[in-house]
């Protein structure tokens, strides 16, 4: 194939620009004590994404950042709460004298499902 048969070459295409559809609001998920990514794009066509998520973990309370997940059950329902060690310690004091006076058990297992066969 000679140079004259083949096309012009392409240019390069013009950087893109984030679609504001596509970044969310951090702020409003903040404040719930919601765990988001801050931003996500599209690559353009022909390139690779690299992404990176850094995930903070905010106080349910209050909202500051920097707190752990703790898991506690009452009765039958398991719960999962953010607290820094403030509030921790707070929940803490509040249980000690019913952990206190309360026996130690173990945690129930559950069931597991039988494998069929047809």
């Amino acid at each position: 194939m000679d140079r004259e048969d083949l096309p012009p070459p392409t240019p390069p295409r013009p950087p893109r620009t984030p679609d504001p559809r596509r970044i969310r609001d951090t702020a409003s998920s903040r404040s719930r004590g919601l765990n988001a990514p801050t931003e996500t794009s599209q690559p353009n066509p022909g390139q690779s994404l690299a992404t990176h998520t850094h995930v903070l973990t905010t106080d349910d309370l209050d909202g500051t950042e920097g707190a752990r997940t703790y898991r506690f059950a009452w009765g039958e329902t398991g719960y999962e709460i953010d607290l820094s060690d403030a509030h921790r310690d707070e929940l803490l004091r509040a249980l000690e004298p019913y952990i206190t006076a309360a026996r130690k058990t173990t945690a129930p297992r559950r069931a597991r499902r039988a494998a069929t066969t047809d």
